[in-house]
């Protein structure tokens, strides 16, 4: 019998498995497709192999992946959005910078710095006017 953890793992290791024998261009549709699934843990690990593979081709679903309800799946995409670097997600980082949840505007605000070496804190008028700038 496998236990929750071993039975939430196995599906993993197999998209793992699977995704390494792709070459990098079919794994990144893969991958993406798995992120429109509806498994969390799926999705979750989706994410953060698109980051892994620093996909840019990702960014536009890794960007909406901020707005889903899993929580998980918005900390993996921000993660996966900043390992890969592009910029174009920076708008809507901006914009999460108005949630109430302070522990997302940190975490939003840390990707910020990273992604554009800018600090403005969590003022999102303050980045919403450098953006403009660029």
């Amino acid at each position: 019998n496998l236990t929750g953890v071993q039975t939430c793992a196995l599906p993993i290791l197999v998209l793992i498995r699977g995704v390494a024998r792709l070459n990098e261009s079919d794994a990144v549709d893969t991958l993406l497709r798995v992120l429109d699934d509806r498994a969390p843990a799926l999705q979750v690990t989706a994410a953060t192999a698109l980051g892994i593979l620093k996909a840019r081709a990702a960014v536009d679903e890794l960007t909406d992946a901020l707005f889903d309800e899993n929580a998980s799946l918005q900390r993996a995409a921000l993660s996966a959005l900043v390992t890969i670097g592009d910029r174009q997600c920076v708008p809507v980082l901006i914009d999460l910078l108005e949630t109430r949840d302070v522990a997302r505007r940190k975490e939003t605000v840390k990707a910020l710095q990273t992604l554009t070496a800018q600090k403005f804190g969590d003022n999102p008028e303050a980045w919403k006017r450098w953006w403009g700038s660029q």
